[in-house]
């Protein structure tokens, strides 16, 4: 008789084995060996991955090579699969938070916006959130155009997402009242009516797939009965109600908010709900059925409202963060489902319950940073130190009631920006980001009255990000479709190697195009600014394919590092388009430059006859000395600029403290006031005084 002996044996977390001793009768042996391996391997346990945002690159122009995609996030394995709009991309693993793909260059050839996944080998494991990949030109600004379309009710949170799996994104959205409403996506930036869903005051929604069926599901919070609803997709755009699951007391937006994440590594996603007016934080465990277990409450801080997820100290188990009246509250996760207890970071303005908080890496160090926005009307952001504290909090004003928020690359330039709603003054903001974790000053534009929910993605198919903003009080939705400029700029940066003081530097040019179909009014080119000198052959209307050149000089008044810019103001959406300046001034001392007399004045003098000279004394009261070299030195300006003829006699160079002359004389083309401007720029240094004159028939 064959007789077979176990013993159990310390192992990993979420794994169970069994440790055979054998009675060896002949062959026997080997089917206890595979019987040991098949329980081995059938209860190996993967968990639901999760993917930070930004991916590196996050975005691509169109026809460009292939390239290296790293993918950071949590609960990585050796078997994880990037994933690019669902087909598996070559991955190497690279630790439990970093993979990378090798992504070819047919998958950024023409204009589009790809679905970037990690999915996690079975058993267990399944696919991550989704995270967007804009494969669009680079912007160095947004345009929006907007539509709205009607949704009755007080839309408070809107979730993006293919719930019909046909391959255009569709809308859910929750009204304050009690409905979720579907609307599904034409692909061109207009939806169409779905279903509609009653639950108990919806407010906050979150995606995932919870019954592990392959097909996305919402999580709804329930706020003032203190439950989370589920509805499982059934992958046609319609849902089913799996549930309704507890969260603890039933105080008015209780939870406010949900979130998701495999909090145990057990590969079934989880949930936790900020539990506003009760000061805690709900967390449940999933099931892997669409069914989770009794809540577990951990304490935050009166008026909790939004909950976000992230591995925040960089140990591979997913945190939360959860913001309130105070700031900012972090729980760091322990990996089998519990939290430690609450940090809390203050924010300077954060006096009203309104605090809405997201999670990303906006300096590019590989850690999770936080914005939080505050209905004081500010953007705060806490850049992550990897160890699971932050800096303190950096205010950024937007000038109305911050709310809910997302971080995406709207322009394509590989940098992450933030855009929030404003459901005060009905607009929302958009602070373009640098890519060290600071911001531009707040773009807006109007949307729906009280602009509230944010939902981010290329309605379009454009391979340009997208907003869809909920509107409180106006019973609509808000789309704002990303529209490609219709200027371009190249390069938008002109750099200048060193260059020595007061002296003229090689020509640098820039293009104008205008992209569009129709004609570009160019309303004014400024001067530039800074130690620079640009001269141009745009004209007042360049015609749709038309380009113009913008030719750029360099003349350092000084030594040292300058910076400068020149903005084109015309008629197109991005309008003013700047181009940016820099270089290096070599050597010592400065120049600088007088003018005397302070104006010129010819009186009258009649149309087509020519004026005695009038002279003008330049002297160099600097330090270094002035060369009048070409291309740039005396000018002449303003509306009559050609009525003004000046010869300088000042030679090629002006030493310091020496004085030269320049004769002027009045030519008028046409009678009536005249006006000019005599202009001496020199070593980035620009004195000028007015010359004026009357024309007679």
């Amino acid at each position: 008789m064959l007789t077979f002996h176990f013993s159990e044996v310390a192992v990993a977390p979420n794994q169970r084995r069994k440790k055979a001793s054998v009675n060896r009768v002949g062959g026997w042996e080997m089917i206890c060996v595979a019987l040991l391996l098949f329980v081995e391997t059938a209860v190996a346990v993967n968990p639901v991955p999760f993917v930070n945002q930004p991916l590196v690159p996050d975005a691509a122009a169109p026809g460009g090579p292939g390239f290296t995609l790293t993918v950071n996030g949590t609960g990585f394995v050796a078997g994880s699969v990037v994933q690019w709009n669902g087909s598996p991309r070559l991955t190497t693993y690279v630790s439990e938070v970093r993979l990378t793909a090798t992504i070819p260059a047919s998958d950024i050839a023409t204009v589009s916006t790809a679905a970037v996944t990690v999915v996690n080998p079975s058993p267990t494991g399944g696919a991550s959130n989704t995270v967007f990949f804009p494969i669009a030109a680079s912007e160095t600004s947004v345009s929006f155009s907007r539509t709205d379309f009607s949704s009755a009710g007080w839309n408070i949170n809107v979730v993006t997402a293919d719930f019909n799996g046909d391959g255009k994104l569709d809308l859910a959205v929750t009204d304050y009242y009690g409905l979720v409403r579907i609307f599904l996506g034409n692909g061109d930036g207009t939806f169409r009516v779905g279903q509609t869903y009653a639950v108990c005051n919806a407010h906050g929604s979150a995606l995932g797939d919870f019954n592990r069926d392959g097909i996305v599901d919402l999580a709804i919070a329930d706020a003032g009965c203190g439950e989370v609803t589920i509805l499982l997709g059934n992958g046609d755009g319609t849902f089913r109600q799996a549930g309704v699951f507890s969260t603890g007391g039933n105080a008015t937006f209780a939870p406010y908010s949900v979130a998701v994440g495999d909090f145990n590594g057990d590969g079934k996603l989880d949930l936790v709900t900020a539990d506003e007016l009760l000061g805690k934080a709900s967390v449940l465990i999933g099931n892997g059925d669409g069914t989770f277990q009794t809540h577990v409450d951990y304490a935050t801080q009166n008026d909790s409202r939004q909950v976000v997820t992230g591995d925040f100290n960089g140990d591979g188990t997913l945190d939360f963060a959860v913001s309130s009246s105070v700031g900012v509250s972090v729980l760091l996760g322990n990996g089998d489902g519990t939290f430690q207890p609450q940090v809390v970071y203050p924010l300077p303005a954060a006096d009203s319950p309104y605090v809405y908080v997201v999670a990303a890496d906006l300096s590019g160090d590989g850690n999770l940073d936080l914005v939080a926005t505050t209905t004081s009307g500010f953007v705060f952001v806490l850049l992550g130190k990897g160890d699971g504290t932050f800096k303190s909090a950096v205010s950024y004003p937007t000038g109305g009631y911050s709310g809910h928020t997302a971080v995406a690359d709207f322009n394509a330039d590989g940098v992450l920006d933030v855009l929030t709603t404003d459901y005060s003054s009905s607009m929302i903001s958009l602070l373009l980001g640098k890519g060290d974790g600071t911001f531009q000053p707040a773009v807006h534009y109007a949307a729906g009255d009280g602009a509230r929910g944010v939902a981010v993605g290329d309605f379009d198919g454009d391979g340009r990000l997208d907003v869809a903003v909920g509107n409180q009080f106006a019973d609509s939705i808000s789309i704002f479709l990303n529209l490609p400029s219709s200027v371009s700029l190249t390069p938008a940066t002109l750099t200048f190697a060193s260059q020595a003081i007061g002296t003229f530097s090689a020509v640098k040019v820039a293009t104008l195009k205008n992209t569009s179909g129709a004609a570009l009014k160019i309303s004014n080119i400024s001067w530039a600014s800074g130690d620079f000198y640009q001269s141009n052959n745009c004209p007042a209307t360049l015609l749709p394919g038309a380009s113009c050149s913008l030719r750029v000089t360099f003349t350092p008044s000084s030594s040292g590092t300058k910076s400068g810019n020149v903005k084109i103001s015309d008629n197109a959406a991005q309008s003013p388009q700047t181009l940016l300046l820099t270089g290096i001034g070599s050597g010592t001392g400065a120049i600088k430059l007088t003018l005397s007399p302070a104006a010129l004045n010819f009186g009258s003098v009649a149309a087509g006859a020519t004026s005695g000279p009038q002279m003008v004394t330049v002297k160099n009261v600097g330090t270094a000395t002035a060369n009048f070299s070409a291309p740039f030195g005396f000018d002449t300006a303003g509306a009559d600029c050609h009525d003004f003829h000046n010869a300088p006699q000042c030679g090629t160079s002006l030493a310091p403290g020496a004085s030269c002359t320049a004769s002027v004389t009045f030519k008028p083309t046409a009678s009536g006031t005249r006006e000019g401007i005599f202009v001496v720029h020199q070593g980035g240094h620009t004195v000028y005084i007015p010359e004026s004159g009357t024309g007679t028939p």
